[in-house]
């Protein structure tokens, strides 16, 4: 007689095997137990045992992960200056959102209802190569603000001490998945290419 536990994608219908490791115990035994249950770990779960005779597949059982601090306002600026993310860098980036240097998806799960502010003279950039993306914590409830901050005055690659009116401005660069395409870039509220 053998035994599996599966795991998968919450409403997905897909499965696959759990393995034992530092934060799985049990994967092949009645219970199993997962140590520091943490937001990847929410979604669907079941029980396989099978002989010479067949196999026998348990209810599918949910796992919903809370979260655990409440809302916050994050910006860009975590070294205490704005941050103009380099090529590469994107809103999971560490070391850049106020406070705490967290990935904005661990923030933004963990503390849905959040505000992300991309403070004047920051530039916040969109994950490289993604075909689609959303900003971090898109499909969580309630959901989540990116607020880029300025005038919605253009310029290519402001630097940090660009101004209109007396204030700096945000930026925010959005990527396409076709290499050799420029990017679009949104500061405030407009959109255009570059």
């Amino acid at each position: 007689m053998t035994s599996k536990w599966q795991g998968g994608v919450a409403g997905s219908g897909v499965f696959t095997n759990m393995i034992n490791g530092p934060l799985v115990s049990g994967a092949t035994t009645t219970t199993l137990t997962l140590n520091s249950v943490d937001f990847p770990d929410a979604g669907d779960y079941r029980y396989i045992v099978s002989n010479v005779g067949g196999s026998a597949t348990s209810s599918v059982v949910s796992l919903t992960v809370l979260a655990t601090s409440p809302a916050q306002d994050f910006t860009l600026d975590f070294p205490g200056a704005p941050v103009q993310q380099v090529a590469g860098n994107d809103w999971n980036t560490l070391s850049q959102w106020n406070p705490g240097g967290q990935a904005g998806d661990t923030t933004a799960y963990a503390q849905p209802g959040s505000h992300y502010h991309v403070v004047g003279g920051a530039r916040l950039r969109s994950p490289v190569g993604a075909a689609n993306t959303n900003f971090s914590g898109g499909a969580i409830t309630p959901g989540i603000q990116a607020i880029v901050e300025g005038t919605g005055v253009w310029i290519n690659s402001p630097d940090a001490t660009y101004a209109t009116n007396g204030a700096p401005m945000g930026e925010l660069r959005f990527k396409h998945a076709n290499p050799g395409t420029k990017l679009l870039q949104a500061t405030g509220h407009e959109r255009r290419p570059d």
